[in-house]
């Protein structure tokens, strides 16, 4: 985060603080020091052979126990006292990520889990084990653009409108193997302009990436979202009738999250929250 965005007069951490705790140590850490306002993904996976495939139920509350790992007890108190959560959910391939980034004050900690294909399709399911991180809000959307999935952007790509209807017949015809039907196709619903982002998009996505910003308290939806193509990222949203398709690079990804991460704790302070 650029110094303008840090909180005044704070500090950050002095070193990056991680660790890797295995699904049966984070189970022992949820009860001991549980963080209900993130994410549902960020509980203990399922135990194999519970009802429903649910998580067993919470056991009593129990203090850390003695000569527990500092480290760890610090970075759960910090998160106990987030304000505000950065939550990603990646995809590339067969493999994909669930993260959050939990903001008290100047001090920020990440948590993540894997996903993997299992059976080769597009279905990923959650790996045992969870990630924690520590790290100063100053370089938060750094460790944020470090999640995002790699790219190969093509120069010079132009953002396609289209309505609805012609957007989605133009990708079907993308997908097909004949050329003059894609370019008779191109000339009749195309409206004149380059169709190389929808092309691409049509050959396959590569990846997904999907960043929210919000009150831990008041989880909101996703405020961007992008798609990956063989020849970059793509921001596709609605407009009225139409479908917009917009490349976009990475250092424009990174200003969005950053605008509005820069809102979320602006406005915390603004009403005078956090």
């Amino acid at each position: 985060m650029t110094q303008a965005t840090a909180a005044p007069g704070a500090a950050p951490l002095a070193r990056p603080r991680h660790r890797l705790i295995s699904e049966s140590e984070w189970r022992r850490w949820w009860q001991a020091m549980p963080a209900p306002g993130l994410p549902a993904w960020v509980r203990p996976l399922p135990i194999h052979g519970t009802a429903h495939g649910r998580p067993q139920p919470d056991g009593p509350e129990r203090a850390v126990p003695p000569g527990a790992d500092a480290v760890t007890v610090g970075l759960l108190e910090t998160v106990a006292q987030a304000t505000t959560a950065l939550e990603l959910r990646t995809c590339a391939g067969r493999r994909g990520l669930l993260g959050v980034f939990a903001v008290a004050e100047a001090e920020v900690v990440g948590l993540r889990r894997e996903l993997l294909s299992v059976d080769g399709g597009t279905s990923l399911r959650a790996l045992p084990g969870l990630r924690l991180s520590g790290l100063g809000v100053d370089r938060l959307v750094e460790a944020v653009m470090g999640l995002v999935p790699p790219d190969h952007e093509v120069s010079g790509r132009s953002a396609v409108r289209l309505p609805v209807a012609r957007a989605f017949a133009l990708v079907d015809a993308a997908r097909c193997d004949a050329t003059g039907l894609r370019e008779a196709a191109a000339a009749e619903l195309g409206e004149g302009q380059p169709l190389g982002v929808l092309n691409s998009l049509a050959r396959g996505l590569r990846g997904t990436l999907d960043v929210r910003v919000s009150d831990v308290a008041e989880p909101g939806c996703a405020f961007a979202s992008w798609l990956l193509s063989e020849e970059g990222w793509v921001w596709v949203w609605a407009r009225g009738t139409e479908v917009v398709h917009v490349p976009v690079s990475r250092s424009a990804i990174r200003a969005r999250v950053l605008a509005g991460l820069t809102a979320q704790l602006g406005g915390r302070r603004g009403g005078g929250g956090g």
